[in-house]
């Protein structure tokens, strides 16, 4: 193996999903992460030496000595002889060696020579200028067509009583008449997701409910003036509706910008196992960038950030000899990130994948 200064072209990762990994290298050189009992899967291909160049990533780099980048926290030893010994910078040079048994990352570096920095860590930028975790235009749309709601939340939530004017369709640019019962009016909202309920949940192995899908199918404004009476009655103006809205549908507070894309991932804790329960996508299959809806949510200990592995189905076999019918674990098919948790459910997006994702398949906290 020779020294080495370039990603391996498998491993590169350019334009706006590069920036998906900065954020997740970054913050696994940090040290942050729980130490946890598991193997080192060296990459084949690594170098003996790697000498660190402007526009590299911690993940990149990762990447070139080890398998699963995400266990650099367990090979990176930091040399407290060094400034910022935690810190990486252009023309470092990272060597591999083994102590006590055990791969280690060391680093050797010219004191004398001037120091660049490789961006090790978040930093404040201009709002223009923020490096996010990952782009969210790969998940906006994710995020405002899909929601998971609480069937007593929509219950609570106020509703539409019919047109103002009578028409027996209600569309866009019409005003309504809505009711807050339960939890009454937020006052300081004047923009509601108009929600219809859609369909249920369940644990595919239990039957438990785990949550109900919220389908948004338009926007109303709570119109000036418009203060209520004593049954708690108000006009709206329908700002936009993708399909025909209907008495009894709900008005709720938009939930759509409460996800962060500035988490660090990381691997989901140890033993967490669930199901994919649906592809956000209009096709029967699922692909690299496609979000995928999960039966783990915050409940069962899931956050944002979360790295998880996805499984094809598990298959069978019958033992030619015994007779015994036999179970073999579904492959590793992909690497999912969760961006978004619910009570019971979550929302990932697959990172990449080595082939096509089905409801049913197996998600793992990565091994």
């Amino acid at each position: 193996m020779n020294e080495h200064a370039k990603p391996h072209p498998a491993r590169s990762l350019t334009g706006r999903y590069r920036i998906l990994f900065l954020g997740l290298g970054l913050w696994l050189a940090s040290g942050l992460l729980p130490a946890q009992a598991q193997n080192i899967s060296l990459n084949p291909d690594r170098p003996d030496v790697y000498v660190v160049e402007r526009g590299d990533t911690l993940w990149d780099i990762a990447g070139e000595f080890l398998e699963q980048p995400w266990q650099w926290p367990e090979v990176w030893r930091a040399n407290p002889d060094i400034e910022n010994p935690d810190l990486i910078y252009p023309g470092d040079r990272l060597r591999l060696v083994m102590q006590d048994g055990q791969p280690r990352i060391v680093l050797d570096r010219d004191t004398d020579r001037p120091v660049v920095r490789l961006s090790p860590q978040m930093r404040s930028q201009p709002r223009d200028e923020a490096i996010p975790v990952m782009s969210r235009d790969l998940i906006d749309h994710f995020l405002v067509d899909n929601l998971v709601i609480d069937p007593q939340d929509y219950e609570r939530a106020p509703y539409i009583l019919g047109s103002a004017a009578d028409n027996l369709v209600i569309s866009s640019g019409d005003t309504v008449l809505a009711r807050a019962s339960g939890d009454g009016w937020q006052d300081t909202v004047r923009q509601l997701d108009i929600i219809r309920m859609g369909e249920r949940y369940e644990d595919p192995e239990s039957g438990e409910l785990l949550g109900h899908q919220g389908l948004r199918i338009g926007q109303a404004r709570r119109q000036q003036g418009s203060s209520g009476d004593s049954e708690g009655v108000r006009r709206l103006e329908i700002l936009r509706s993708r399909e025909e809205i209907k008495p009894g549908d709900r008005l709720m507070v938009p939930a759509r910008n409460a996800v962060s894309t500035q988490y660090m991932p990381r691997p989901a804790r140890s033993g967490l196992q669930g199901r994919v329960l649906e592809l956000l996508t209009e096709l029967s299959l699922a692909a690299q960038y496609d979000s995928l809806l999960i039966s783990l949510g915050d409940e069962d200990g899931l956050r944002e950030g979360d790295l998880l592995t996805v499984h094809a189905d598990d298959q069978s076999v019958t033992d030619p000899l015994t007779g015994d019918v036999l179970v073999a674990a579904g492959e590793p098919v992909g690497t999912l990130l969760v961006y978004r948790v619910f009570d019971r459910l979550g929302h990932g997006l697959i990172l990449e994948g080595t082939a096509p994702v089905s409801e049913g398949f197996r998600v793992t906290a990565p091994q």
